[in-house]
Formats: C-alpha cells, structure tokens, sequence
C-alpha cells in the first residue's frame, strides 16, 4: 500500500480489515501475503492526511532515509528500472551517465536529497534519488545536445543550484568513453591524474557500469585490467573502491574468469575491506 498518508479517514476505515486481516471484500488473501505500507511525513505528501489511530496501531513503524553509498553503487550497477522508454543508442549512454551522477553523489552525499522548505520551491525542480536519475535518463536521451541545453535539462530535473555545482564538477573533467576500456577499444596512455583523483573515480566507475550494462568474461577482465593499470600508476585506494562493485557484476554469471592476477597491486586495500578476488 503506497502513499497510505494520502487516504480520507473513511477510506482507512474500509482499508483496515484487509491491513490486520488481509480481508478486502470477498476475498481473503493467503495467510502467509505480508501486508506493508509506505508513505512519506504528512508535511511532505501530496496532500498528506495522518492516520487515524486505529490505522497507525496496526502497524510497526519503520523509519527510512537514503543511503548515498547503497544508492550510487546500485546506479552503477544499473539495478534500477529505466525511468522513461529511450531509444537504443540512448540505452548505451544511460551506464555512463549514470555512473557519472553516482561519482558526483559520492563526492557530496547530501547533494541526494534535499527537501526545499520554502513553499514557492517545493512545487519547483528538486533533487532527490529519483530526480538524479531522471537527470541520467535525459543527458543519456539528449546526448549530443550543446552545454547549455544540457544544464537546462539537468536544472529541470534537480534545479539550478545543484546542477551549477554538477556542471561545474564534470566540466574538470575529460573524459574517454568506457568502451574504449573493452575488448577491441583504443584507450592508450595513463589512467591516473594526480591533481585530480576523482576524475581517475569516475572513469573506473563508467567501467564499471559499462560492464554492468553488458556483461562477459571477456568486458569483465578488460575492466580488472584497467583496475590493475590505476594500482600500478598509484592509485590503488580509488581501484579498490571501485572494484567491490566490479566484483558484484559477476554475481549470477557463468563462467567468471580468475582475476587475481589483476588484484596484487591492491590486494592490501582488498583484505582490509573483506575482499578476495578469485
């Protein structure tokens, strides 16, 4: 039951036999259906009603908030449904576009979600995890457009203010398309720039989520690759950062190749955290 601090009173009332009993009309739901509801503060629904005390008595109260970390690395690894239906080419550019807002969360966590408290913003452009993501979908749907048109699109979606600081932050950045990290890509040269860690970051993590996106043994190896490369160039921190997610692309697969090889220049930052790359 969604949005449960939307409904009248009355309607509660008639919702409360199907909540303790799993009763609704006729039918009885199997005895083993979990009943669960969500719902945002009265203050922050869409005409938000509180629940009337014999409704909110038959539930356990769980409070929840977003987790930036659990958030960004389920963007990288593509667990979210596509928001909007896109065209094929721009299907290819989600991966990247996502992973690029996930880097940039990463960096300002509390950049996901803010509320505005002022009512003439409230009914404006405001960030939050699904307003980022719609952000992803339109630069990927939008990919060729001129800068400007893309701020634009970005400021629709998480307003002004965070999309000055998103522009601001990927404009430091050149950045080499994640293919050409795969089987049969071109990139040549260095990995890691020391003036600038974050942007060796995002680069791993557009790795990352374009294997995610299209796995194979052959695309998951080529990104372990790149991972030893960034460990020997000296920033095995930021690949061993990046890489649990890699390793989690591989839950599920057939036929994982061993990577171990690729994982000595960081193994110190891996056993640290728990991990064991086979």
């Amino acid at each position: 039951l969604d949005e449960i601090r939307t409904i009248t009173e009355s309607q509660q009332a008639a919702a409360m036999k199907f909540v303790h009993e799993g009763i609704a009309g006729d039918i009885k739901v199997n005895e083993w259906v979990r009943r669960a509801a969500a719902a945002n503060s009265v203050e922050e629904s869409a005409g938000g009603i509180p629940m009337a005390a014999p409704m909110a008595n038959r539930w356990a109260h769980i409070e929840t908030k977003p987790n930036a970390i659990e958030w960004c690395e389920d963007m990288r690894l593509g667990n979210y449904a596509l928001q909007t239906a896109l065209g094929e080419e721009a299907q290819k550019r989600l991966p990247q576009e996502r992973a690029m807002v996930a880097t940039f969360i990463s960096r300002k966590p509390g950049s996901l979600l803010q509320v505005p408290k002022e009512e003439d913003k409230i009914d404006g452009p405001w960030n939050s995890p699904r307003t980022w993501d719609y952000a992803a979908h339109a630069w990927a749907a939008f990919g060729g457009s001129d800068l400007d048109y893309r701020h634009e699109l970005l400021a629709s979606c998480v307003g002004m203010t965070q999309a000055g600081m998103f522009i601001k932050w990927r404009n430091a950045f050149d950045l080499p398309d994640p293919e050409d990290f795969m089987p049969g890509g071109d990139f040549k040269g260095t990995l890691v720039d020391e003036k600038r860690p974050d942007r060796t970051y995002t680069i791993l993590s557009s790795i990352v989520a374009a294997v995610a996106d299209n796995w194979t043994a052959k695309r998951y190896e080529s990104a372990w690759k790149y991972h030893a490369q960034a460990a020997q160039e000296g920033a095995g921190d930021i690949a061993a950062a990046t890489v649990s997610t890699l390793m989690a692309t591989a839950k599920g697969q057939r036929d994982v190749p061993s990577v171990a090889k690729y994982a000595q220049g960081f193994m110190d930052f891996l056993k640290k955290a728990g991990w064991n790359p086979q």
